[in-house]
Parts: C-alpha cells; structure tokens; sequence
C-alpha cells in the first residue's frame, strides 16, 4: 500500500482530515515534492533510511468511524493463532535472519553478504548455518 492510500485510509477511517507531523521517504526528492507536501500536509524528509508515517500521539486515540467490535475481537484472535503456528515453525537462526533483512529490504540491499555483515559472520558462514538448519 503507498503512502497516500495509508494517508486516505487513516482521514476515512476517522473522518477528519488527518496530517501526519512526519514522514519519511527512502526515495529522493521528487519534482512535485511541494504537491506532496501539501498533501500529506507537513514536510517531508527525502533519501531516509525508511519509509515512515509519524502521527501525532493523540492519533491513536481517535475512533474509527465504520469500527467493528466483533470483526475486531475475530481478526485479533486469527492472528494471534498465525503468529503462534509461525512461531512454532521457525527458529532463532530464521529468526535473526529476518530481522537483518528487514530493514535492507526498501534499499534493495538484502543480498547474502549484507546480511551476514549485519549479522557479524562471513557470507560463507551464514549459507553454511542455514544449510545446517535446513
């Protein structure tokens, strides 16, 4: 989802022309940059580290307009279950692995020898642990 989709989510959901205090972009500066600005209705930050929507505090407060309670308590409780099952299937190694990729990911850098330098091992190092664990 982009940015301005998440942006519109947020205003429909809530019903109010809601403006981040923030926002990030990995990308670099875009001609219509003031476009986007008044947009999203605050200034952005170009060639960040990680694409990022900052709300204010108080906007975690606000109530959805179309809120379901019960969908809410359903959906909370599958992905309580999927977190659960997936967590039982991986181990510390896949787990460590992902989060080194993560954030190497909206650069375009998450290539074996990025992660193992991440991780503090040699390339060699890593495939031969996830072959091992394989």
């Amino acid at each position: 989802m982009s940015c301005d989709n998440v942006i519109r989510f947020c205003r429909d959901s809530t019903n109010r022309r809601l403006n981040p205090i923030a926002v990030h972009f990995v990308h670099r500066r875009l001609p219509q940059s003031s476009e986007i600005e008044k947009f999203f209705g605050c200034r952005i930050e170009f060639a960040a580290n990680t694409d990022r929507i900052i709300f204010d505090k108080k906007a975690k407060q606000l109530r959805l307009v179309a809120a379901d309670p019960h969908l809410n308590e359903m959906l909370l409780h599958y992905c309580e279950q999927a977190l659960a099952y997936r967590r039982s299937r991986e181990g510390p190694l896949q787990i460590t692995i992902e989060n080194a990729i993560t954030p190497l990911l909206p650069h375009g850098k998450a290539q074996l020898g990025a992660v193992a330098q991440t991780l503090g091992v040699s390339s060699r190092t890593l495939a031969r642990s996830w072959l091992r664990k394989a």
